[in-house]
């Protein structure tokens, strides 16, 4: 995934990953949410966008499915733990988690 600084008060980036149609949102604070099943087309107009937080708030927000991304510190060398938790704010699921871990190469 690609992701682009913005000019936001609240926003610090945005990205996109044309495969799985996935929208990542990530605020100044450091937390993110992915948005699924966003079109390429509507992530062009959102990098676009006059303001950055009103699309969001109109185009965007309660109208797709959505997850927090957390993305925890390194746990053993080599390794990076992520942990997604997935919440719904329109479909009405219960939240899931699911947690990956992935093998960083680390030269000594």
């Amino acid at each position: 995934m690609i992701t682009h600084n913005v000019k936001s008060s609240n926003i610090s980036t945005i990205g996109y990953d044309a495969i799985r149609r996935t929208l990542r949102v990530t605020f100044k604070g450091g937390v993110s949410y992915d948005y699924s099943k966003v079109s390429k087309e509507l992530y062009t107009k959102f990098l676009g966008a006059e303001s950055i937080g009103k699309f969001l708030a109109q185009n965007i927000k309660g109208k797709f499915e959505y997850k927090k991304v957390v993305i925890k510190k390194k746990l053993l060398k080599g390794q990076i733990h992520f942990l997604k938790i997935s919440h719904t704010n329109r479909f009405g699921a219960s939240p899931v988690e699911s947690e990956d871990t992935i093998t960083v190469p680390i030269e000594e």
